[in-house]
């Protein structure tokens, strides 16, 4: 049972939960994406790992390669690289070792690391043969079982090679031929032996051997291009359209596999190849051992590996292989493994960038450095940094008494500008806020002046329909003073009454209709109705009986006007 079947059948595993909660990602979407073979999870079924997840919607990964050579054999130094790799950021672990005990070397870097480890089990079949090319098949079958047993978690096989693209090679115009040590294995023992590389004729027991132990099969480019005037050539292209058979077969047998591309290339053909590849193999996750741009760098392959990691990792490439400044030149020390790491993770980060899936993640992290070179937060900067420790040796080997760098101290252009743009936005809001006060007032004095305006208006209307009345036209006028009160408030009205007339005050919250005889003085503002009610006293008394009445209604007025106007509980 493989991790392909559980997930084609629906079942999140310990391994699909792990990688979903580091990705980020729904485990049902991670599930799917692992049961079509667009996402693998390389883990053999005789180790624990920290499961890694490689391909779409996943962060651009990275291996790094260790290894002894046969001129240099120290396992303790492999196991030194191989940690320090993973402690700078590796994905992956390769044992590329040809010299020396190689079992005992890869059961030394499998206990040493937690990421996944991969193999090249031809290098080891190799190894026990009198020659490279009088090994035979049953040799490199049992190598791949052993590897498988100990635990290795992904192999690489070229399988990819067979007659039609050995047939190309011999055609082409190369000039580097074939650069990669397992493709020249399988080449050189096709030509020897007149035969077809097992590995292709007999794919289907190596997809048995891989589904026992669940180990991801690495499908090797043999035929990659060792040198600019060699890439996106017909041996080249050939291998992909092999390679994408392969990957169709893999997925019907449940065996989870990835696609290894071009090595070296220029700028310009990057983007087409890693396309083609992809389309070819179905969208099957890629890892690129490169692509280098440039071949006259040696010393700094490093820094040509990661241009043209970039560029592929925006094409679409999902696995980047760590590239040492000492290739080409010599077996990688532990200072190379570092350099080249870091070198590689600015490569990753960059596609991560621009690729669905971890671009949000990414831009999280620029974001934040940002805003610390903004405020000038060394700390929060070197807790961000690729390399926080390579920063911090660097500024402090070169102190300045400003809190800026010593590129520009004082004259520091993030500090010059805040300060004046803190100034600029403190006034900003001063004047912001004395302009609402002054508008606020505005609003209220021109509110204010409204109302007055609409008061004087209703007094004049109210005055003229008084004086239209006959009742006004006889005798003098005398003006008489009530109050009434707004919510607790007492105000002063006046009015005019005619000295034949005494002039009772009175409220009402009743209908007009319910009050006989009683006139509105004006329109209610505050739901109380004001009401005079006029008695023609002229026949019956004199004026100063009538203004006795008068005086005696008034009592009465200011005796019973808590009463009346009392505000409702």
């Amino acid at each position: 049972m493989t991790l392909m079947d559980d997930a084609s059948k629906g079942i999140v595993t310990e391994e699909i939960r792990a990688v979903a909660a580091d990705e980020g990602t729904d485990e049902r979407k991670l599930c799917a994406l692992v049961a079509k073979g667009l996402v693998t999870i390389a883990k053999n079924v005789n180790r624990k790992t920290s499961p890694v997840g490689i391909g779409r919607y996943m962060r651009t990964k990275i291996n790094a390669n260790v290894g002894t050579s046969r001129d240099y054999i120290d396992p303790e130094d492999e196991v030194r690289k191989a940690l320090a790799a993973e402690k700078y950021g590796a994905s992956a672990v390769m044992d590329l070792s040809t010299g020396g005990d190689l079992d005992r070397i890869r059961e030394m870097i499998l206990k040493s690391v937690s990421v996944p480890v991969g193999t090249v089990p031809l290098y080891d079949a190799a190894a026990t043969a009198p020659a490279v090319v009088e090994m035979t098949a049953d040799d490199m079958f049992r190598a791949v079982r052993k590897h498988g047993k100990q635990g290795v978690d992904f192999i690489t096989v070229h399988a990819g090679i067979n007659k039609n693209t050995a047939e190309k090679l011999i055609k082409s115009d190369r000039i580097c031929d074939v650069v990669s040590r397992g493709g020249s294995f399988s080449v050189a023992w096709m030509i020897h032996n007149e035969a077809e590389n097992p590995f292709y004729q007999e794919f289907d027991y190596l997809l048995e051997i891989a589904r026992e132990y669940d180990m991801t099969l690495s499908l090797g480019d043999g035929m990659r291009p060792g040198c600019i005037h060699d890439a996106a050539d017909a041996p080249m292209f050939e291998e992909v359209l092999v390679l994408g058979e392969l990957v169709r077969r893999a997925r019907k047998a449940h065996v989870q596999t990835f696609v290894e591309g071009p090595g070296h290339m220029a700028a310009d053909k990057i983007e087409t190849s890693v396309r083609f590849i992809k389309e070819t193999t179905h969208q099957a996750p890629l890892y690129l051992l490169g692509p280098l741009v440039t071949d006259i760098a040696p010393g700094f392959d490093h820094i040509t590996s990661a241009i043209g990691g970039t560029l592929a990792g925006m094409s679409g490439a999902d696995f980047l292989c760590m590239v040492s400044p000492s290739e080409h030149l010599a077996l990688p020390t532990e200072d190379d493994i570092r350099e080249g790491m870091l070198i590689a993770q600015i490569a990753a980060h960059a596609a991560d960038l621009t690729k669905e899936g971890p671009k949000e993640r990414a831009y999280e992290r620029d974001n934040a450095m940002g805003e610390a070179r903004k405020r000038l937060d060394w700390e929060k900067q070197y807790s961000l940094a690729i390399d926080g420790d390579r920063a911090r040796c660097i500024r402090e080997s070169r102190r300045t008494v400003s809190e800026a760098c010593s590129m520009c101290g004082n004259l520091c252009a993030m500090k010059i500008l805040d300060e004046n743009l803190k100034l600029h936005r403190r006034n900003e809001k001063d004047i912001w806020k004395k302009e609402r006060i002054s508008e606020k007032r505005g609003y209220l004095k021109k509110g204010k002046d409204i109302g007055k305006k609409r008061i004087s208006e209703k007094k004049d209307v109210w005055k003229k329909d008084i004086w239209k009345k006959d009742i006004w036209k006889k005798g003098c006028l005398k003006k008489i003073k009530f109050q009434f009160r707004r919510y607790g408030l007492w105000k002063e009205w006046s009015i005019f009454t005619h000295t034949h007339f005494s002039v009772t005050v009175s409220w009402s919250r009743q209908n007009m209709s319910a009050v006989p005889m009683w006139w509105a003085i004006g329109r209610s503002l505050w739901r109380i109705t004001p009401i005079l009610r006029i008695t023609n006293t002229s026949s019956a008394v004199s004026w100063e009986q009538s203004r006795s009445a008068r005086t005696g209604i008034s009592k009465f007025w200011q005796a019973s006007r808590s009463r009346m106007c009392r505000r409702p509980r």
